[in-house]
């Protein structure tokens, strides 16, 4: 619809008009970039998907990648980055542990705001390497936090859109990875950290 109003010679409009219509159009695109993205995740890594093709990647080059990405989507939005001193090397498939973060990082920002701060925190365990992803918006209910995972094309929260696809992508790709995710909520109106 944006398209066909900017297309129409004979229908004047306003540079605020014109405006609007142009970001609606970039909007949309960038929904249906990350929804081809999301598509493609689930395609790679569902039940007769084959196994990863996993590589040692350097987690400081995958977390840029994702910010990177989340700040020309939302460059109002404050992302603080905490890493180890050590540089630690990661078997993974970084394109989807890129869309992960990505999922991760939108929800943070719809959640807590456009301006918001998000921290990103990396913590190297005994045996694995763990990614926080912590917003300082409205919280979790703990009915929310029992089914967030799960795929609901009714449910609003994932995206503006209602497609309910993000985070149970999330899931089958860290599963898909031999890791775990899970979400926990810092209270009403306190932030949720994953």
């Amino acid at each position: 619809g944006a398209c066909s109003a900017l297309e129409q010679q004979n229908v004047p409009l306003e540079p605020q008009s014109r405006k609007e219509l142009v970001e609606s159009i970039d909007e949309e695109a960038q929904w249906l970039l990350r929804m081809v993205e999301n598509l493609l995740s689930v395609t790679r890594v569902g039940e007769c998907a084959p196994e990863l093709n996993k590589s040692l990647e350097p987690v400081e080059e995958v977390l840029a990648e994702a910010i990177r990405r989340a700040q020309a989507r939302f460059p109002g939005a404050r992302f603080c980055l905490s890493l180890p001193e050590a540089f630690l090397m990661v078997p993974m498939d970084p394109m989807l542990i890129v869309q992960v973060l990505m999922n991760l990082l939108e929800n943070a920002v719809k959640f807590a705001g456009s301006r918001a701060r998000i921290d990103i925190d990396v913590a190297e365990l005994p045996s694995a390497v763990r990614f926080t992803v912590r917003d300082y918006g409205e919280g979790l209910s703990e009915r929310a936090i029992g089914t967030l995972f799960q795929p609901s094309a009714g449910r609003s929260g994932d995206s503006a859109h209602g497609m309910g696809l993000g985070l149970s992508i999330c899931r089958s790709v860290i599963a898909a990875h031999g890791g775990t995710i899970e979400a926990r909520s810092a209270g009403k109106d306190r932030g949720a950290t994953f």
